[in-house]
């Protein structure tokens, strides 16, 4: 059974609260621009005015001008796009108008969306209402607005509103690096894909998805109790991704590995990215392992506690083929009503029980 951790979980959020701001001044990263921004392949939009100085890419803060939708001729549903790869969380944004002060244009109000999937997309919201959020008053002024909750998504989309002159914008993205996980404890540990439950019959549906995966080798087969096959990573891809998402917080407390039998594959070392509760920097806690020796013994390790919404594999060495099964040990909070988020800004919200599936 878990602990009934509510207690101290709102201990820590009051204080994470309370400091948040503090170290994210000194601690937020871009993740647009600088060392660990995105490619101009990763930002896209749905079209763009005039010529390629008004292109996506051209958005970043040293964009020759800025990105501009197609006011000419026609975009019902303009919006700017970026692909981080995989979910990360977004504490803030700043935007900027076109490069050139004099031309007087700029984005005045506008609306965010994101996934995690490119496909199903959720509004931000502020007390039940998509949010409207104000833009800029002239073109050279930065205009930060603070995402509290912070957003965890892998794709984030910018829907321009209101404008002046033209809708250029320019802008940044950030995340913080300074937020501790929040560490977990379990009195029995279970698999979690074999079936991890409540003490009945109701099992944790998790999800799976893979960046870099080989047809015939999907992400459901990397489960080691699903079926006699086995993930395999594509081998020209040098981003594999592999990512278990939990439908509720889990207490992880260890991971084994295995090749496949069938193929004679296996994954000789990996690297685990990990999404706490409570971090501002959630998938980039990682840890690097050991994997396997052969196809068919599996090989365990423990992991240091913690109450995770995701885990995500990323392959680094194999033998034969970058084959790779798998099984998550650890446990799930016994109740059933309350959904704690510690994302970034660590707050809480009641809510109804999460879905599960015989």
């Amino acid at each position: 059974m878990a602990p009934n951790v509510s207690g101290l979980l709102l201990l820590i959020c009051a204080a994470a609260a309370s400091s948040r701001a503090e170290l994210c001044k000194s601690d937020e990263s871009p993740m647009i621009n600088g060392p660990d921004g995105v490619a101009n392949s990763q930002l896209t939009a749905s079209s763009n005015i005039f010529n390629s100085n008004f292109e996506s890419y051209e958005s970043r803060l040293t964009g020759s001008m800025g990105w501009c939708w197609d006011t000419i001729n026609g975009d019902p549903d303009p919006w700017l796009q970026v692909d981080f790869e995989y979910s990360k969380p977004i504490i803030a944004i700043d935007t900027l108008g076109h490069s050139d002060v004099n031309v007087g244009a700029w984005v005045a109000s506008y609306e965010i969306s994101y996934s995690q999937d490119g496909s199903q997309w959720t509004w931000y919201k502020n007390n039940g209402n998509v949010k409207v959020f104000n833009g800029n008053t002239d073109s050279g002024t930065f205009v930060r607005n603070n995402f509290n909750p912070p957003i965890v998504a892998r794709f984030l989309k910018f829907h321009p509103l209101a404008y002046t002159q033209y809708p250029v914008l320019r802008w940044e993205l950030y995340t913080c690096n300074t937020m501790t996980p929040v560490a977990c404890q379990c009195s029995e540990t279970s698999p979690i894909f074999a079936g991890l439950d409540d003490g009945g019959s109701k099992r944790v549906v998790v999800a799976f998805d893979a960046i870099g995966s080989t047809p015939g080798h999907d992400p459901q087969s990397s489960q080691y109790s699903h079926d006699d096959k086995s993930w395999r990573s594509e081998w020209s891809s040098s981003e594999r991704f592999l990512t278990a998402t939990f439908p509720v917080p889990l207490c992880i407390t260890g991971i084994q590995s295995w090749g496949d039998p069938n193929t004679g594959g296996y994954v000789t070392s990996y690297d685990i990215l990990s999404s706490p509760l409570n971090t501002d920097d959630a998938l980039r806690y990682k840890t690097s392992h050991d994997g396997n020796t052969d196809s068919r013994n599996g090989v365990f390790h423990h992991l240091i506690p913690l109450w995770l919404n995701s885990m995500t594999i990323k392959p680094k060495n194999y033998s034969t083929f970058p084959d790779w099964r798998w099984e998550l040990y650890g446990c799930q909070r016994q109740s059933d009503e309350w959904k704690f988020n510690f994302m970034g800004s660590c707050w809480y919200q009641y809510q109804h029980a999460p879905s599960y599936t015989n």
